[in-house]
């Protein structure tokens, strides 16, 4: 494959336009939000810093390996392409596309047509580790997280075409890797971008792939700083094949390496030479990515703690307001107490005059009851002295005394 001219590789307007598209593949203009590590049921906002090197899982964006990630995959594209390097560029592990999109706007703002960029992925999250294959992978939990990071085919296509970029030089393979990659009939490759995080994913990949890079192709390992068996697999097949290449620092997680041999040595000149002195350079950083992924450690671990006091703060709010209706219901149940309290005295008082009324009642009644007793009495005894014999005779005598008081 022959060289593409120079100026057009590293021309003003390719290198706008991909700065561009870089920004808003990770959502670095227009900012969404992100999740508390893998915890998905917490979102915090925006971090720049977090965003440029790839430390947090985004809300929106179509990728989450950081700016810097990016850059590298932009220059090892672009260096293939001037260097004339034959081979398609090839993604293992593709989430939600934007590592994809990047390579297929490199191949368009370089009007390179002959290439075509290929997609590996379950589209369905990863698979459950099959630890008595890889051990390493034994204590892999990625699988639990598939609702996250299983993006549908469908939806990664959609991605693409937000972009103008979906066309038939974009090819996706569904499946497993295990299924996928050992059949696959691609190749020449020359730019082999692994992002599969177990042990397993990496080395199918390796395996059956980096043959088929291309000398001078570049090879480019997502998870190596993050994922202990990802780098062990890395490591294992390095020292397998003895590859002697330089694996050099990207930042924190990502490193690669350019597949070297003699042919490729002679051929690739001065712009080879200048990778080489980048490669030493970025060996000598690896210390400073180490730092630099403490610190932002740090810095999560201080925004968990700040989120914490937050809530803390907002429990304490909750809380007080909590002792204050509380305090407030107290006066009202005392105040209904001491109410119910004057009514139970009332009711008393009330209680007692009821009886007092009806004892003085119940003694009238008495009272009525012997006076009617001694009416009666009265008047049987007059009717008894009516109707007695004496009280006969003494009648004329009675009328006489009555006619003597009236005529007084």
């Amino acid at each position: 494959m022959s060289p593409v001219q120079p100026s057009r590789v590293d021309s003003a307007s390719t290198r706008l336009y991909l700065r561009l598209l870089k920004r808003c593949l990770i959502r670095d203009l227009f900012p969404d939000r992100r999740y508390l590590g893998s915890d998905l049921s917490r979102v915090l906002g925006y971090s720049p810093e977090m965003r440029e090197n790839g430390l947090d899982w985004p809300t929106e964006a179509v990728t989450m390996v950081g700016m810097k990630r990016l850059n590298n995959l932009e220059k090892c594209c672009l260096s293939v392409i001037e260097d004339g390097v034959p081979g398609d560029f090839v993604e293992t592990g593709t989430w939600r596309g934007g590592c994809g999109i990047l390579m297929r706007a490199v191949l368009e703002s370089c009007s390179d047509s002959k290439r075509s960029v290929w997609l590996f992925d379950s589209f369905e999250g990863l698979p459950k580790p099959d630890a008595a294959a890889f051990p390493a992978d034994s204590d892999d939990q990625f699988w639990t997280f598939s609702s996250y990071l299983g993006v549908s085919v469908e939806q990664v296509m959609a991605n693409f075409r937000q972009y103008e970029l979906l066309d038939d030089r974009v090819r996706f393979v569904k499946g497993w890797f295990r299924d996928t990659i050992p059949s696959s009939d691609i190749g020449p490759v020359s730019v082999l971008r692994l992002d599969g995080d177990m042990y397993e994913s990496t080395w199918i990949v390796l395996t059956h792939l980096y043959p088929k890079v291309s000398p001078g192709g570049f090879v480019v390992i997502d998870d190596y700083g993050c994922i202990p068996a990802c780098k062990q697999a890395v490591d294992d097949f390095r020292r397998d094949h003895s590859i002697q290449s330089p694996l050099s620092s990207v930042d924190w997680s990502g490193v690669f390496w350019r597949k070297l041999d003699s042919i490729e040595r002679e051929a690739s000149g001065a712009s080879y030479d200048v990778l080489q002195l980048e490669q030493k350079l970025h060996a000598t950083e690896i210390q400073r990515a180490a730092a630099v992924a403490e610190m932002l450690s740090a810095l999560t671990a201080r925004e968990e703690l700040s989120s914490a006091r937050e809530e803390l703060s907002s429990v304490r709010e909750e809380l007080s307001s909590a002792r204050e209706e509380l305090s407030s219901a107290r006066e009202e149940l005392l105040s209904a107490l001491r109410q119910t309290g004057e009514l139970r005295s009332k009711i008393d008082a009330l209680a007692y005059d009821i009886t007092e009324s009806n004892a003085q009642l119940d003694a009238e009644r008495a009272l009525r009851t012997g006076l009617n007793a001694q009416l009666e009495t009265e008047r049987a005894l007059r009717h008894n002295i009516e109707n007695s014999k004496s009280w006969r005779i003494t009648a004329p005598l009675r009328r006489l005394m009555t006619a003597i008081r009236g005529s007084r």
